[in-house]
């Protein structure tokens, strides 16, 4: 599990994403990182471009792995998942679309070309199985160089990218569990298809060690996921299940802060497959869904379902939290192998012995809408010894004594509100009209306030400076 937790295909990709800017104009209805604590891989990103109007969803969803079994799984496999992940946001899957990109090697060579229209043939079949048309596409090939007398060609690489539309923002959903006492539900087969897995690579037994079954050309589970019941109300759902059940579950459980049971017994298995517990929770059947739901909801839901195997296979217990179990480490720290940053042990060690003793510094970083360094504010404070928390800005609104016992209050850098009218002065104008009186009364009694990049504009133009007159602010 941690091995391929480690993997870097499954991994979290949080610490590059955060080095880029993915909040522009601060449009984002659901980001690339979702979940209590804004580490949790998204299914996909979800952009308003107007206020007030409808979303556009995009997902991309690369493949590599299968092709050595066969290049027609490469391309089912990648339609499958960026369709999963459309629904898994909110997405309808009668309104899809979706654009390929292909990275190929050397096509003057009889097994690249054929693996290529293998390759395209299948995303052709299962796209009109599917109806969603291939609106675009690009692709890179001769991706292959020699050295010395040997020709080395990267791995076929199968990109997908789907777009939908979702009529009412409101309605989208993100992966992270949202409540102990859920339940959890699997939709769809599991079937003894290991090959290429995640679990065969971890194993050492190769992208090969293993067989890789087709696809069922069906869109019903997406059509019957993706649909609301009379009351309005959807299931929440998580990423697609690379990895296997058991990395899904995971995945949720980190994101949310909860701890999550899985009864493999529980999962539904296909006929004829074999009945082991490595087939139950790492399979990477096609087509299929981890949803979140209200146990009360189980009979609505396979009702909507009808035709499609449908079982409750765990639930999220109440009082567990995944960040204080021992064996459930917090996501972040499952970087890829490849690319974590090495750690000084010995100088950590030291550090903490010279804390020993000392008062604990609570620090509080505001968060709004388009802010993206608030992770690397909070490792600083953490490396100096603070105890910090991240909150949303309307949740301190909200609050009659926002800062608490805090000794310091951060604002991060990046893009509040998309820097929309200027830099940072929606998140001054907010700060002003409804926080700024219990932030000069926070000061007043010895606390300390840190802006850092826009974090400082939002201070400066909201007025709480000392040293910022009315007659020079912006």
């Amino acid at each position: 599990m941690l091995a391929i937790l480690r993997s870097p295909n499954v991994a979290s990709k949080e610490w590059i994403i955060r080095q880029y800017d993915h909040e522009v104009q601060g449009a984002s209805v659901v980001k690339p990182l979702v979940g209590i604590r804004g580490d949790g891989p998204s299914d996909g990103a979800v952009i308003a471009p107007i206020a007030g109007e409808s979303a556009r969803r995009r997902r991309e969803r690369p493949q590599s792995d299968p092709w050595e079994l066969d290049p027609a799984s490469l391309a089912e496999c990648a339609i499958d998942e960026a369709l999963r992940n459309v629904v898994a946001v909110g997405g309808d899957p009668e309104r899809t679309a979706i654009l390929d990109n292909y990275c190929w090697g050397n096509c003057d060579k009889p097994d690249r070309l054929g693996g290529l229209v293998r390759c395209s043939e299948a995303a052709r079949d299962l796209a009109i199985a599917y109806g969603t048309p291939f609106i675009s596409g690009k692709d890179s090939l001769n991706n292959e160089y020699r050295v010395g007398g040997e020709s080395i060609a990267i791995p076929p690489t199968f990109l997908v990218s789907a777009i939908s539309v979702i009529d009412d923002v409101s309605r989208c959903v993100t992966m992270d569990l949202k409540k102990a006492g859920s339940a959890l539900v699997l939709v769809g087969s599991t079937k003894d298809e290991l090959g290429a897995s995640h679990l065969h690579l971890a194993r050492g037994a190769g992208p090969a060690g293993g067989r890789r079954g087709s696809i069922r050309r069906s869109a019903a589970p997406f059509c019957g996921c993706g649909a609301r019941d009379p009351r309005g109300d959807r299931p929440r759902l998580p990423r697609s299940l690379r990895g296997g059940l058991a990395v899904a579950a995971a995945e949720m459980a980190f994101a949310g802060d909860l701890g999550a049971e899985i009864d493999a017994n529980k999962a539904p298995l296909a006929m004829g497959s074999a009945d082991r517990a490595d087939v139950r929770l790492f399979s990477e059947t096609p087509s299929r869904f981890l949803l979140e739901i209200d146990p009360n909801d189980l009979p609505r839901l396979k009702a909507a379902l009808v035709g499609v195997p449908t079982r409750w296979s765990g639930r999220s217990p109440r009082g567990a939290s995944s960040r204080s179990a021992p064996a459930i480490p917090n996501y972040s720290r499952f970087r890829s192998n490849d690319c974590a940053k090495p750690t000084n042990r010995a100088s950590d060690q030291s550090r903490r012995r010279r804390r020993r003793g000392r008062v604990t510094v609570r620090a509080i970083l505001a968060r709004a809408p388009g802010t993206n360094c608030e992770r690397e504010l909070a490792h600083a404070f953490e490396r100096a010894g603070a105890k910090v928390e991240v909150v949303r800005l309307a949740e301190l609104v909200n609050t009659n004594d926002p800062f608490g016992k805090a000794s310091i209050v951060g604002f991060p850098g990046g893009f509040s509100y998309g820097d929309d009218v200027a830099s940072g002065k929606i998140f001054a104008v907010e700060m002003g009209s409804r926080l700024a009186e219990r932030l000069r009364a926070f000061l007043a009694r010895g606390g300390f306030a840190l802006g850092v990049c826009n974090g400082f504009q939002v201070l400066a133009k909201s007025g709480i400076l000392r040293d910022s007159p009315p007659a020079r602010r912006t």
